[in-house]
């Protein structure tokens, strides 16, 4: 006599815990983690490390068994008046780049959010700045300032505003001169970024600030510009980051000429830093990296306090 096999019921399936949840996003960030530490944090830590050691790789000063030094370098470096006057200048660069570039981003951004006739070519036409590799444009300007052959000296000179020509970027409002590739390098970047940002503004808030009689500067001070603050507040300090980084557009336009750009007072920091790796001295080098760190840290601090300010303002 042949049995029925009794069916057993299936034991229901445990919803996961929250620590086993957790458990599981923490393997799965293991990973990045460890690619994060290798990419990003090993070579920065050792960037900031070598600037307080001696460290040498020959050239003229030899080379010399690495130790610790302290804040040496930092000293050695503040005490050169090139330094310190390359690093102001750039300070006043990057302020004037980023103050400059996001007031004609602005203006960029909300005339191509209008319909007018060819607005597709005019967009790539402000683009266009994105494909030239910066030491092109170095380059270029370094011919448009050339004091023999360069048309803004003879523009200038025509207008009787320069009466003996001289290489701008050295002239008293060098800061002026080497602010402007910078700003037209960086406007394509920033009138994107905002063009987005105001692309996101509700139609519904225009429409009801036109209802309640706000002008075009009206909607843009009540509507437009609140709602793109945010994006404005992340990009500022990257933007201010990327100038204090920046280095193949200052060392084509500067020509690469160690005496000429020390006497002219252009020795930017990241250009600073080259000579020093140049010279075989690349403990120096990373302590001009060092400082440069920190100038981008404390801009990213003070533009997260003032976000964070108007956030609880708001």
């Amino acid at each position: 006599m042949s049995t029925v096999p009794v069916p057993t019921q299936a034991k229901p399936e445990r919803a996961p815990t929250r620590s086993g949840v957790r458990r599981g996003a923490l393997a799965m960030l293991i990973p990045v983690v460890l690619l994060a530490l290798v990419l990003g944090v090993y070579p920065i830590g050792r960037g900031i490390w070598l600037g307080f050691t001696n460290e040498r790789t020959g050239g003229v000063y030899g080379v010399a068994r690495t130790r610790f030094v302290g804040l040496d370098n930092f000293v050695s470096i503040f005490g050169d008046a090139a330094f310190v006057q390359g690093l102001t200048l750039m300070l006043v660069i990057a302020a004037v780049v980023v103050v400059t570039t996001y007031t004609l981003a602005y203006l960029q951004a909300m005339l191509l959010n209008q319909e007018f006739p060819f607005r597709r070519v005019v967009r790539t036409i402000v683009l266009l700045p994105m494909a030239v590799a910066p030491v092109v444009v170095g380059q270029v300007f370094r011919y448009l300032y050339d004091p023999s052959t360069g048309s803004v000296n003879g523009l200038l000179t025509s207008l009787g505003l320069v009466r003996e020509p001289e290489f701008l970027p050295s002239s008293s409002l060098k800061w002026f001169w080497i602010a402007i590739p910078a700003v037209w390098m960086a406007l394509p970047v920033a009138t994107l970024f905002l063009l987005a940002a105001i692309q996101n503004v509700p139609d519904e808030l225009l429409e009801a600030a036109t209802l309640d009689g706000a002008g075009p500067l009206g909607r843009f001070r009540y509507v437009t510009f609140p709602a793109t603050r945010g994006a404005l507040a992340a990009i500022l300090p990257l933007s201010f980051a990327a100038q204090m980084l920046a280095f193949e557009l200052f060392f084509a336009l500067f020509g690469g000429q160690l005496g000429s750009v020390s006497s002219a007072g252009l020795l930017v920091p990241s250009v600073y830093g080259y000579y020093d790796l140049t010279r075989g001295l690349p403990g120096r080098a990373a302590a001009t990296g060092t400082v440069i760190l920190a100038v981008i840290l404390i801009a990213f601090l003070v533009s997260r306090y003032i976000s964070l300010r108007e956030e609880r303002k708001g």
